[in-house]
């Protein structure tokens, strides 16, 4: 969905997904709708990362977030990062500077 563009109704999304599985599944079209739930996924910057760590500045502020649709790949990595930090130590992890908040300088929220 790109800024400016309506989002498709419920029933509009069910009747797509029924579509889409119907190949696989034909007597999907015979099934009711129970009740639809709906959400969004936070996506930081261009890159899509998460973020996860200390804000420059900002003393004793931590953000872990980001995750979209990734959470069971990044959250272990990330918890880690935040943990240590409020531990009081380090951790030398590969993944510390790539999900390092202060990376972004714009802060944009993307809407997958």
């Amino acid at each position: 969905i790109q800024d400016g563009q309506e989002l498709p109704s419920d029933e509009e999304i069910s009747l797509r997904m029924r579509n889409s599985l119907s190949s696989l599944i034909p007597r999907i079209t015979e099934a009711k709708v129970q009740s639809i739930w709906k959400g969004r996924r936070a996506v930081l910057g261009s890159d899509r990362l998460p973020v996860a760590g200390e804000v420059a500045g900002q003393p004793n502020l931590f953000v872990l977030g980001g995750f979209g649709g990734k959470g069971l790949l990044w959250i272990p990595s990330a918890s880690e990062i935040v943990a240590a930090k409020l531990r009081g130590g380090s951790l030398s992890s590969a993944h510390k500077d790539l999900l390092d908040p202060m990376r972004l300088t714009d802060w944009t929220l993307v809407m997958p």
